[in-house]
C-alpha cells in the first residue's frame, strides 16, 4: 500500500489525508506568525504613545500590550501613564501587579525597574497626603478584592496577594502581619515561609533549576553522610560496640533518608530544617576527624588496636 508524507512530517494512507494535514499545519503556522507581527506592531504603537506623552493613548492600548519580548513591562508602563494622569490608585495597583519573569531579558528587567521607579517618583511628588499610608490603603483594598474573587481558585488568589505583599513591603518598609490578615479577611492565609516560596518561584529558570538541583544533591550528600556519622557515634557511645551491622543500619535507615530530606530542605528553602540537618551533620563530621570527645576516629582506632592485640594473642 502506498503511503503519503508531508513536509511537516506524518504518514498517511491517502493523498487527501496528507494534503489536509499539511494545509492545517501551514494555516496554524501562518496564524501564529500573524499574531506575533500584530503584537510587535501593537507594542511599537504603545511605545510611540509613551514617548510622545500621550498618556490616554497608552492606557487605551493596554489590551494590546502582550508582546513576545516585553515580560512584565506592560504594568510598569501603565503605572507611569496612570500616575501622569493623576490616577494614583490605578498606578499603584499596576505596580503591585508586576511580576519579574526569569525568562525576561536583562534589558527588559532594567526597563521595568526604570518605569516603576519613575511612577513612584511622580506619585510621591504629586500626592497631597502621606505616601506610605496611601500606598498601604490601596494595597489592602487590592488584597481584599483579590481574596474575594470568585473567578480564581484560592491558591491562585493567594499567589497574587504574595506578589502584592512583596512590593508593598519593599516600597513602604512595612510588614504584612498575621494581625493585618485577620483584620482584612478574618483569617491568616499566608504561610510563614511565603517569602521564601515566592522568591524561589520568581528566580527559577532552567539554568538556576539545574544549579539548585546540583546544590541540593550536594548538600543532601554531605548532610546525609554527616547524619550517618552522628548516628554511628551515638550508637557506639551507647553500646560500646562497633559492628558492620550498625554501619549498614546507619547508612540505610539514617544517612540516605536524612540526605533526601536535607536535599529537599535546601531546594525548598526550609531554613529551620536546613539548620537542624546542618547541626547534626557537623557533629558527625567533627566526630570523624577526632574533634569531638570520644570521637568516632578514636573509637575506631581503639577498636582496630584491640582487634590487632587479640589476633596477636591468638597467635
Amino acid at each position: 500500500m502506498t503511503k503519503y508524507t508531508t513536509e511537516y512530517g506524518g504518514e498517511f494512507d491517502s493523498r487527501s489525508q496528507a494534503q489536509s494535514y499539511a494545509n492545517g499545519v501551514a494555516a496554524e503556522r501562518a496564524a501564529t506568525a500573524a499574531r506575533a507581527r500584530e503584537r510587535i506592531e501593537n507594542f511599537k504603537a504603545i511605545m510611540n504613545a509613551y514617548n510622545n506623552g500621550d498618556w490616554d493613548e497608552v492606557i487605551k492600548l493596554k489590551d494590546s500590550y502582550i508582546n513576545l519580548d516585553t515580560g512584565r513591562l506592560n504594568n510598569a508602563l501603565l503605572a507611569v501613564a496612570y500616575a501622569k494622569k493623576g490616577n494614583y490608585e490605578d498606578s499603584i495597583e499596576r505596580l503591585l501587579l508586576i511580576r519579574k519573569d526569569p525568562y525576561d531579558k536583562q534589558s527588559i528587567r532594567e526597563q521595568i525597574d526604570t518605569f516603576s521607579s519613575f511612577a513612584l517618583e511622580i506619585i510621591k511628588s504629586d500626592l497631597k497626603e502621606d505616601f506610605t499610608a496611601y500606598f498601604i490603603s490601596v494595597f489592602e483594598k487590592k488584597v481584599v478584592n483579590t481574596y474575594n474573587l470568585p473567578k480564581y481558585d484560592l491558591e491562585s488568589r493567594i499567589a497574587g496577594i504574595e506578589c502584592y505583599t512583596r512590593h508593598m513591603q519593599r516600597i513602604t518598609g512595612k510588614k504584612f502581619t498575621a494581625e493585618d490578615q485577620i483584620r482584612l479577611v478574618g483569617k491568616i492565609f499566608l504561610d510563614d515561609n511565603w517569602e521564601d516560596k515566592y522568591n524561589s518561584s520568581i528566580t527559577s529558570s532552567p539554568i538556576i533549576d539545574k544549579r539548585n538541583g546540583f546544590l541540593s544533591f550536594l548538600f543532601g550528600l554531605v548532610c546525609g553522610a554527616g547524619v550517618l556519622l552522628t548516628s554511628l557515634w551515638i550508637l557506639v557511645l551507647i553500646t560500646g560496640v562497633v559492628t558492620s551491622g550498625m554501619l549498614i543500619f546507619g547508612l540505610l535507615a539514617v544517612g540516605i533518608i536524612s540526605g533526601i530530606y536535607a536535599g529537599g530542605a535546601w531546594r525548598n528553602r526550609k531554613n529551620v530544617r536546613l539548620g537542624i540537618f546542618l547541626i547534626i551533620a557537623v557533629v558527625g563530621w567533627l566526630s570523624l576527624f577526632g574533634i569531638m570527645p570520644n570521637s568516632l576516629k578514636s573509637i575506631f582506632v581503639n577498636a582496630q588496636e584491640a582487634r590487632a592485640a587479640t589476633e596477636q594473642t591468638a597467635e
